[in-house]
């Protein structure tokens, strides 16, 4: 997944400053993402397939 957020935050650099476009979106819902992963660390399969 970091090689897609790569692509996401380099097209961030190029937007204008002041607006917020379809990367900030992407890049918020990444962050959604890695937040889920980060609480199901140490949880066993079933657990994980069951909160995700």
């Amino acid at each position: 997944m970091a090689h897609a957020r790569r692509k996401f935050t380099d097209a961030k650099a190029v937007q204008c400053k002041n607006k917020t476009g379809k990367a900030d979106v992407v890049l918020n819902l990444i962050g959604k993402l890695y937040g889920i992963e980060a609480s199901l660390k140490g949880k066993s399969v079933t657990e994980k397939h069951l909160l995700r």
